[in-house]
């Protein structure tokens, strides 16, 4: 082999990591979301990491938190931008704590025309689309 060619070994591997899950197969994911939906709703429920807004409950930082811990992601974010008439637009990345392999990307945003978020501050604004 000269020193311009590069050794690639390809291995079979059946096994999917999502996040610090790591699984055999559809089936498997569902069976391993499921036992950790199911503790997360203890922990959210126990320790109140919930609001309840117009009569629905909306899960805290701390619950999202929670949940990152156990299936060992974070997120980070990408890019916020604003928008000429004050709105928002948020990209995040989900990164695998374990090896900082980005495993998901999303944007939201917070429009001017939301009339709960148009008369607010610039920063709850912007902290809005990162949450969203």
């Amino acid at each position: 082999m000269t020193s311009e060619e590069t050794a690639v070994e390809v291995r079979e591997n059946n096994r999917m990591h999502l996040g610090g899950l790591i699984t055999k197969s559809p089936a498997d994911v569902v069976l391993q979301a499921t036992e950790i939906a199911s503790v997360l709703v203890g922990v959210i429920q126990s320790r109140k990491l919930f609001s309840v807004i117009r009569g629905k409950k909306y899960v805290r930082v701390e619950g999202w938190n929670t949940l990152m811990a156990m299936i060992s992601v974070s997120p980070r974010e990408v890019a916020v931008e604003e928008h000429d008439d004050g709105g928002y637009t948020a990209t995040v990345e989900l990164v695998r704590t374990t090896d900082g392999m980005v495993v998901g990307r999303a944007s939201a945003s917070v429009g001017m025309d939301e009339s709960t978020w148009a008369s607010r501050a610039k920063y709850a604004r912007r902290s809005m689309a990162i949450t969203r």
